[in-house]
């Protein structure tokens, strides 16, 4: 191993840093989504004691980006349930997943106070991984 003086070191460390990360849409995209019905089903499923309200909805010529549907819980605080696809999303400010999954995040009052991950799409189908309730 070549033995750097610490001007150099350092160089490199900070190009290490400070380089851009290389990530293109196919990096985390796949063509293999979830179709409406799917997404629509495992949402029943999830919410079937609760009554919800869609909120937002963003889709794109390949169906649904997100979606997330405010509910009321047991307790009478309120919760969102959120589908998000995996991939980057222009029409959503350029936001990105990683995963296709369903999220449910937790409020009191106003405020988030937490959350957990309910679903996954995982090899062309739905898994539950979570329970509403927490």
């Amino acid at each position: 191993m070549e033995n750097l003086n610490r001007r150099d070191f350092m160089k490199g460390v900070a190009a290490v840093i400070v380089a851009p990360q290389i990530e293109t849409v196919n990096d985390i995209e796949t063509d293999e989504f979830p179709s409406p019905e799917a997404i629509g089903e495992t949402i029943r499923t999830l919410l079937a004691k609760y009554e919800g309200k869609v909120i937002k909805k963003f889709g794109d010529e390949k169906g649904v980006i997100a979606c997330d549907i405010e509910f009321t819980l047991a307790d009478g605080e309120t919760a969102t349930l959120e589908y998000m696809r995996k991939g980057r999303h222009d029409v959503m400010n350029s936001s990105k997943s990683s995963r296709t999954n369903i999220y449910v995040t937790y409020y009191v009052g106003v405020r988030p106070v937490g959350g957990t991950n309910v679903a996954e799409y995982q090899n062309g189908q739905w898994i539950i991984v979570g329970d509403i309730e927490g």
